[in-house]
């Protein structure tokens, strides 16, 4: 166990094909074929960060890329409901399309401007920050002194980055995290970001040990 309180931050695999081109928060999914295999590489290169503990968003495709991890480290997995994906509301679940052509304005302010678009029925990116933020507080409180994996979402871990980083809102989509890519933060003290979108066949998680 290191004495680093070290959150390793995994967006989930890619999910299942039925969800592309759609708008999905709270809609659950699993993982497509594709992303199976994502989450079993991505269990394996974490072999070698000596993990601790692994917290998971309830969504299922981050469950399903969770259960690999935890298991290729023999530790239980435990869920933070904390960790979902914002709350599109009305659009969740919609074909992009379908929500540009019969709400022009909001998708356009939405495209325009992430942060500050407003989801018919939904959260918004300040509900987002604020559980992600205290969702991330939280983890490194409870598993202080360990290595965690926290699988959870990419609005989740943009959300936590940008308040480790001090990003503002308006430059928040600034960069991305793909599937089963991984973002490395030490929580002691003054959070340190240590590596992002990191992973990938052509990249060994060597930063990580």
């Amino acid at each position: 166990m290191t004495s680093k309180t070290r959150l390793i931050l995994a967006r989930h695999a890619e999910p299942a094909r039925w969800t592309r081109g759609r708008c999905i928060g709270r809609t659950d999914a699993g993982l497509s074929r594709e992303g199976v295999r994502q989450a079993r590489s991505l269990a394996i290169a974490l072999r070698a960060a000596s993990i601790d503990a692994v917290v998971s968003s309830p969504a299922m495709r981050a469950l399903r890329t969770a259960h690999p991890i935890g298991e290729a480290a023999s530790v239980s997995r435990e869920v933070d409901v904390d960790l979902r994906e914002i709350d599109f509301g009305t659009f969740d679940g919609l074909r992009f399309s379908t929500i540009a052509r019969e709400h022009p304005d909001v998708y356009s302010r939405w495209m325009a401007s992430p942060t500050t678009a407003v989801f018919p029925y939904g959260e918004s990116w300040n509900d987002l920050r604020d559980r992600a933020r205290a969702a991330f507080r939280r983890i490194a409180v409870t598993h202080e002194g360990q290595t965690t994996v926290v699988v959870t979402h990419i609005g989740v871990i943009l959300a936590i980055l940008a308040d480790v980083l001090a990003i503002a809102d308006d430059r928040v989509f600034g960069f991305t995290v793909g599937h089963a890519r991984v973002c490395l933060v030490d929580a002691d003290g003054t959070p340190l970001v240590r590596g992002v979108n990191l992973g990938g066949p052509l990249e060994p998680l060597r930063s990580l040990k």
